[in-house]
């Protein structure tokens, strides 16, 4: 009974009190991309997009590869259907290094004229490498273009007989001159093809390598010792493999190697590394349809050294077999490409160490299509990156450029664990204790955030795994949701923690104060509480 009317009375004190007072937080968060970004860790100054361009009209125009040019701006190779001739018409687009579009051209007849290939030339021009059905001598020709550093047409040439001839990667020699890789048509099969010219697009020499049904070459390389690196596929046993052939100056096979499982395998990119050795890069369709990325390290006599395979989710139509590869300042490599999520496509940018072990990667889309197909380190250390968007733009795909920075390549702590009194009064110290471990074993500074507008400040350095105690108190009552994250060396920060909830609770002094008024102003009814607690 004594209890009952003493929680009856203490109601009816802080009913009299009036509201209490509880100190509230509102959080302003940035106004919403429109680029979707995720990655597989948290960086502090890990890979962000630095900025976005999108070029294109209402239908479909499509980006396959990327340059930075002497100025620091880039040019970009794709193909384009709102524009030009026909139903595909090559499309060249010079931008300054923000992106902005300083011209564009476009060039091509009645018929589907695309190109993978582009390259700045020492006069300050640029060579293209495509593929005609406009021009030559029927089906699909190899198209050569030389333009001035306005992309007006100095010369053209096609090679090609009345099949299915292509061009998919073109590069100028010391010497000025030029070769191009691809695939030439023989009527029911294909060899894999490199035509050397002159400086004026005339043919100096060709060389056919043929496979069991076709051969087809998609990258090529000029290696150290003034020969050449090509990177193809080759029909093996009714699969695809990567076939990777190894020339002299003048086109003789020195030798070849073959790469492949029991499914198919499409070659892409092919890179001679700072070793001596070479970086390839494709993919992988498996029999269930999920695609992997596939990169295969290779020292100098094509034996292989490791191999990695990248999951990239289930395929989807139509595929886009392209992978942008390059070898990064500090011996590692930068992968462009696409990721199924949510059965939709994105933009997929990798950054790997020396052996191909992942450091970071992230996806960049909308709630459409989206994927990447070409990549370059540019002179600041970051990214450029083209391929194309369905998300954004102006409708259907438009070809896109994207900035992405370098990021610290160090893994970030891992999200700490913190502890202590969660009840207390005002104005008392208490102690809370927190700790984490770094991946990389660097030491780590923690900051604490009091939940009251307060925080520490990083503190430390401390060694990873330690646990390090820390003193706070606060000076009015309430609720209070503190938390803490870390930091090492680098930079890189780990998640906040979980938060803790801490309760300072109201004291007795000013509900004791409160009583004695009630007493003062209402004596009769205080005798009636005493008869009521039996005092």
């Amino acid at each position: 009974m004594k209890l009952c009317v003493f929680g009856i009375v203490a109601c009816m004190v802080v009913s009299s009190a009036g509201m209490i007072d509880m100190a509230t937080s509102s959080y302003k968060y940035p106004a919403s991309s429109n680029i979707n970004i995720t990655g597989t860790t948290p960086y502090f100054d890990g890979p962000q997009v630095i900025w976005n361009k999108t070029y294109g009209g209402m239908t479909t125009d499509e980006g396959w590869l990327v340059q930075q040019t002497n100025d620091g701006g880039y040019i970009l190779i794709g193909y384009t259907v709102s524009y030009g001739s026909g139903s595909a018409d090559i499309w060249l687009i010079k931008t300054d290094s923000d992106g902005n579009r300083l011209w564009a051209k476009t060039y091509g007849g009645r018929e589907n004229d695309q190109s993978r290939a582009v390259q700045q030339t020492s006069d300050g021009g640029y060579i293209i490498g495509a593929t005609t059905q406009s021009y030559g001598n029927g089906g699909d020709d190899i198209w050569v273009i030389k333009t001035d550093a306005s992309g007006n047409i100095v010369w053209q040439k096609t090679f090609g007989g009345v099949n299915q001839d292509h061009c998919n990667a073109i590069l100028q020699t010391p010497s000025g001159e030029y070769v191009l890789s691809g695939d030439w048509d023989l009527g029911g099969t294909s060899d894999l093809l490199v035509m050397k010219l002159d400086s004026e697009g005339n043919e100096l020499w060709t060389r056919l390598y043929s496979g069991d049904n076709f051969g087809f070459g998609h990258s090529i390389q000029i290696t150290s010792d003034s020969g050449f690196i090509l990177l193809g596929g080759i029909n093996l046993y009714g699969d695809a493999d990567m076939w990777l052939i190894k020339t002299d100056a003048n086109g003789n096979m020195m030798w070849d190697k073959t790469f492949g499982e029991r499914t198919p395998e499409t070659a892409t990119s092919v890179i001679q590394t700072t070793d001596n050795g070479f970086i390839l890069g494709g993919w992988i369709l498996q029999s269930d349809l999920n695609k992997s990325i596939l990169l295969i390290k290779t020292d100098g006599e094509g034996n292989t050294v490791w191999e990695k395979k990248i999951e990239a989710g289930h395929a989807k139509e139509p595929y886009t077999n392209t992978l942008g590869l390059d070898e990064t300042n500090d011996g590692g490599y930068i992968v462009a490409g696409e990721k199924i999520v949510s059965n939709d496509k994105n933009a997929w940018v990798i950054k790997t160490d020396v052996n191909g072990n992942i450091l970071w990667d992230m996806t960049i889309g909308g709630l459409s299509d989206e994927y990447s197909c070409g990549i370059q380190q540019t002179n600041d250390e970051n990214f450029i990156v083209v391929g194309a968007t369905k998300s954004y733009g102006a409708g259907g795909y438009d070809m896109w450029l994207i900035k992405v920075s370098q990021g610290n390549g160090t893994l970030p702590p891992l999200k700490p664990t913190i502890n202590g009194p969660i009840t207390g009064t005002v104005n008392n110290e208490y102690p809370y204790t927190i700790s984490t471990t770094d991946p990389d074993g660097d030491q780590v500074c923690y900051l604490w955030d009091w939940g009251d507008g307060n925080n520490s400040g990083w503190l430390g350095p401390y060694n990873s795994g330690d646990t390090i105690s820390s003193i706070h108190k606060w000076t009015a009552k309430g609720l209070y949701n503190i938390k803490a994250k870390a930091k090492d060396d680098h930079g890189a920060e780990s998640p906040w923690s979980d938060p803790l909830s801490i309760t300072m609770p109201y004291s007795y002094k000013p509900i004791l104060q409160f009583v004695e008024l009630l007493i003062e102003r209402f004596p009769q009814a205080f005798l009636v509480v005493r008869q009521l607690l039996g005092y």
